[in-house]
């Protein structure tokens, strides 16, 4: 079993963050891959500067949603992936995000945009969860 995050990034003006996979095109919330030797605070902390190269100093809140399981596959194998998902405020409004992909990766990303909640509200995103879970994004972001 593998442990990984899902997180909405919004900004001080409540636009989020999507990622542009390489694979399919689809656009994503910023996701990552637990690490087992992190403490919780290191392994969020690394992985979001890894994924977005905004640092931690600009991190305001870290609001952890909810836990889920997910079944996929992944090298040739069927695996049950453990799920947190989070919302995270940063500083900034719309600040850059440096994408440093490897074309090989498929799961990387090669672009990135920052939306509204009610262009978020519109779009289809994936994973089906996530596209599912945008709808809570005007409450929780707002509140």
């Amino acid at each position: 079993n593998k442990m990984a995050v899902m997180a909405f990034v919004a900004d001080q003006e409540n636009n989020i963050l999507l990622l542009q996979r390489i694979k399919d095109d689809f656009w994503e919330p910023v996701k990552w891959w637990s690490e087992e030797w992190e403490t919780f605070a290191e392994w969020i902390y690394r992985e979001f500067l890894e994924e977005t190269w905004i640092k931690k100093e600009k991190i305001v809140e870290i609001r952890e949603l909810e836990k889920f399981e997910d079944r996929l596959k992944f090298w040739e194998k069927e695996i049950t992936i453990k799920w947190m998902l989070f919302f995270i405020r940063i500083k900034w409004i719309k600040p850059e995000v440096i994408i440093n992909y490897d074309q090989s990766v498929v799961w990387d990303h090669k672009a990135y945009k920052w939306v509204s909640i009610q262009e978020l509200e519109e779009m289809t995103i994936f994973s089906p969860f996530a596209n599912q879970y945008k709808t809570k994004m005007r409450m929780i972001a707002t509140s």
